[in-house]
């Protein structure tokens, strides 16, 4: 699943982020150029985030 952020950014759950989770810089045809892996507390508390029924995008 990937999620948009804007600014030609985006997250990337792997297997539904139990392979992983990346934040990727895409160029404007969509073409991932930078990626970074995000760390366990960084996964989780990015879900934690997307989940929450109080940020108003809860996916």
């Amino acid at each position: 699943m990937q999620i948009p952020m804007g600014s030609n950014r985006r997250i990337d759950f792997y297997g539904n982020a139990k392979d992983g989770v990346h934040v990727e810089m895409v160029n404007e045809k969509g073409e991932t150029f930078v990626s970074r892996k995000l760390n366990d507390e960084q996964r989780l508390l990015l879900i934690d985030t997307l989940t929450r029924s109080d940020n108003g995008r809860a996916v």
